[in-house]
């Protein structure tokens, strides 16, 4: 098996952010992470995503979206729901939308899309026990469905990953798609999580990926009012929660068709 190491640059860039004391407020910094940027083995793809799927279980990262989505699949009396899941990942979010639809006795369909393919096909392994989830390989900012074909888009620590003008333009990509609206999950940069997550790394990153990308991806991140300022005008409102999360959510007063 081949071991998986970081280049001594990127590890000594990452020891500079993670165990220094940081400027606050918090700068923002474009890096990229290691998981978007290389062809990693399986296994070591695998266990990143799996750290990510337990910060979100532990630090409710996907809860403030399920409560958004479930309010508003409420509020429109849904029994049938579309849902495309963008930067699905190991399509965590969509098992967990499944299971809350089953025990509601909903039905729900929900198409899990990433470029990845290593993803994917972790995350067929997952849902084979759900067939309500259909993977999907594509772009984000080109998604191979028709206008309106799905309820809501809905994602987790995606939006993080690009800057204002690709932003505004994934969002209007959603709103083309999706029916009903958005609630897109995400953090919030500060020194506040970026010291918690430097503390808890031995118990939540097992992955050299995470212990790297958990930094960069902090300081990649928005605060609620620089998120403002780019989604506002798109017809989007940002609302913060604790501990460091924000939800940026669309909601179209009539369903488009």
């Amino acid at each position: 098996a081949t071991m998986t190491r970081i280049d001594p640059d990127l590890r000594a860039d990452w020891r500079k952010t993670a165990l220094f004391l940081p400027p606050f407020p918090l700068p923002q910094i474009n890096r990229e992470e290691l998981l978007d940027t290389r062809d990693w083995p399986l296994r070591e793809i695998e266990k990143s995503l799996g750290d990510m799927e337990r910060i979100n279980r532990f630090f409710g990262g996907t809860a403030h979206v399920e409560r958004e989505f479930w309010r508003q699949v409420e509020a429109r009396k849904l029994r049938e729901i579309r849902v495309l899941d963008v930067g699905t990942g190991s399509a965590f979010l969509p098992r967990l939308l499944v299971q809350e639809a089953r025990k509601r006795g909903l039905a729900m369909r929900v198409c899990a899309l990433d470029i990845n393919e290593k993803h994917l096909k972790i995350a067929r392994q997952k849902i084979r026990d759900f067939p309500e989830i259909s993977p999907l390989r594509a772009s984000a900012f080109e998604i191979p469905l028709e206008n309106a074909s799905v309820d809501f888009v809905v994602s987790t620590l995606f939006l993080h990953h690009f800057r204002a003008p690709q932003i505004e333009e994934l969002l209007r990509e959603f709103g083309r798609v999706a029916g009903c609206g958005f609630v897109l999950g995400d953090l919030v940069r500060d020194a506040v999580p970026l010291w918690f997550f430097r503390l808890s790394r031995p118990v939540f990153a097992t992955s050299h990926l995470t212990r790297f990308d958990g930094v960069a991806s902090i300081f990649r991140a928005y605060t609620p009012r620089e998120l403002r300022e780019i989604v506002e005008p798109l017809g989007a409102r940002v609302e913060a929660h604790f501990p460091y999360r924000v939800n940026i959510i669309r909601e179209n007063r009539e369903a488009k068709s």
